[in-house]
């Protein structure tokens, strides 16, 4: 039976049936529904952070696993999510911690000058 999914429903789909079982996020983004999709299958753990850096050290905390198996973890999950969405994602894996804070975010910026007035 085939089923028409939405892209953020294929990529939860394709992350259950690749064997990811905890999955993290922070509301507002681009992928919230995508932690609300994969929030629905039986034995995922998922849970809000803050931010991208306490979600990442939620999944840090929970790694156990050597790069062997992670590497074939990440062929599984390109492998899955392209024969879900036909298009092939890009899939990086990363030391836990190895991120900057600011990477990908804006950055605030204060005028501290006086005012010309």
């Amino acid at each position: 039976m085939k089923v028409i999914l939405s892209g953020n429903e294929a990529i939860a789909r394709g992350a259950y049936e690749a064997g990811v079982t905890v999955a993290t996020a922070y509301p507002g983004t681009p992928s919230t529904e995508i932690l609300e999709n994969i929030s629905t299958y039986e034995g995922m753990y998922a849970a809000w952070s803050p931010n991208e850096k306490v979600a990442l050290e939620v999944l840090g905390s929970m790694f156990t696993g050597d790069m062997q198996h992670l590497q074939g973890l990440r062929k599984r999950i390109i492998e899955e999510l392209r024969s879900e969405i036909l298009v092939t994602p890009e899939v990086e894996l990363v030391e836990p911690d190895s991120l900057p804070r600011s990477e990908g975010k804006a950055v605030r910026v204060i005028d501290n000058r006086k005012q010309w007035g």
